[in-house]
């Protein structure tokens, strides 16, 4: 068995989830995971994920700085 996201095989068991699911640990990247039958995620894409998110965040925030007043709530006098 190794670890899905770096694919050590330096692993232990790490207790268990709310289900009953066995979790486990890898020793050398301190990550957890559950085995499942669902595709896992490859740190590769994890990667290109944070990084596409990332650029949407700051496309978003500067579209957002094109428009000070938006947010913002007149007080009547």
């Amino acid at each position: 068995m190794n670890c899905p996201a770096y694919n050590s095989e330096n692993i232990i068991k790490n207790g268990s989830i709310h289900n009953g699911k066995q979790k486990y640990a890898s020793k050398n990247y301190n990550k957890q995971f559950v085995l499942s039958s669902i595709n896992c995620i490859s740190h590769d894409k994890k990667d290109l994920i944070d990084n596409v998110r990332k650029i949407l965040i700051g496309w978003y925030c500067k579209k957002l700085l094109e428009f000070p007043n938006i947010g913002y709530r007149k007080e009547l006098d």
